[in-house]
């Protein structure tokens, strides 16, 4: 369940560029 959710997000990081600066943050962090 986890690691299916992890997927998921990363592709919506991926697909939302909105989200692609969250994620970025959230990397560094």
């Amino acid at each position: 369940m986890c690691l299916l959710f992890f997927f998921l997000a990363l592709f919506l990081c991926n697909l939302l560029p909105l989200l692609a600066g969250s994620c970025g943050l959230a990397q560094i962090a």
